[in-house]
């Protein structure tokens, strides 16, 4: 359903990936541009954060706000925002 929609909108650069319960994102393909994730972290996944590329970006809900994690020129940065509600994020 997802792959579907997002050919429909001609965003062929993006694509969805399954997640494998035994690893947190996918570290062996990459350093991803973007990654967004749809459960609330009780703190920063770290894991995904070491997956950035430089100019690399991460949106994750984590204790309650939705962070967006920004790595360049060797920093990271982070924005908080308000608070939402997601389900719990589950990981190895």
């Amino acid at each position: 359903m997802g792959a579907g929609r997002l050919a429909h909108w001609g965003r062929h650069l993006a694509r969805l990936e399954p997640a494998d319960p035994d690893e947190l994102g996918r570290a062996a393909e990459g350093h991803y541009d973007q990654i967004l994730v749809s459960a609330m972290a009780e703190e920063l996944p770290e894991r995904l954060v070491a997956q950035l590329a430089e100019d690399g970006r991460l949106v994750s809900p984590v204790a309650g706000q939705l962070w967006t994690v920004q790595r360049g020129g060797g920093d990271i940065e982070i924005r908080r925002s308000r608070a939402y509600a997601f389900v719990p994020l589950m990981g190895p």
